[in-house]
């Protein structure tokens, strides 16, 4: 008996510590004439910014960002090898915990050019080049503030 309470109260624990590691994406990203590239979130603080799926950035500067098809995505595609570029863009990780949501990574950056866009049916890739990128990292203190720790 004592055996299944065990595996009873682990089996019970495990999709909580699931959901405490789950995470949200947000991109916010303005174009050369400084307007919002809108995208499809109504997540409060995060109106109107691209849903991100999943993001990897390589070699400091590149960004590949996997996002839901949308509209916004003819804004990238217009520019894919142009001279032109975005102005800034910002990631935001969101850290869902049981009763709120922190921001636990920001990415910053500025000057993009889009160097690729792959529709496929599960969503949209962008590869992205910035001239700068720079990723802060927050933590929570002991008095459940949140504090900047740069990278």
């Amino acid at each position: 008996m004592k055996s299944f309470t065990v595996i009873l109260i682990t089996l019970l624990a495990l999709p909580m510590s699931l959901a405490a590691q789950r995470t949200q994406l947000f991109g916010k990203f303005i174009d050369q004439n400084g307007n919002l590239i809108e995208g499809t979130s109504m997540e409060r603080g995060y109106e109107r910014q691209l849903v991100i799926d999943g993001f990897s950035i390589t070699n400091a500067t590149m960004v590949t960002l996997k996002i839901p098809n949308s509209v916004a995505v003819n804004a990238f595609q217009s520019i894919v090898d142009s001279k032109i570029a975005l102005k800034s863009g910002q990631i935001a990780v969101l850290k869902l915990e049981a009763d709120r949501k922190v921001i636990f990574q920001k990415i910053l950056m500025t000057d993009l050019k889009v160097l690729s866009v792959t529709t496929k049916d599960d969503g949209v890739t962008l590869e992205l080049k910035a001239d700068t990128l720079e990723q802060m990292f927050y933590e929570t203190d002991k008095n459940g503030q949140l504090k900047e720790v740069r990278n």
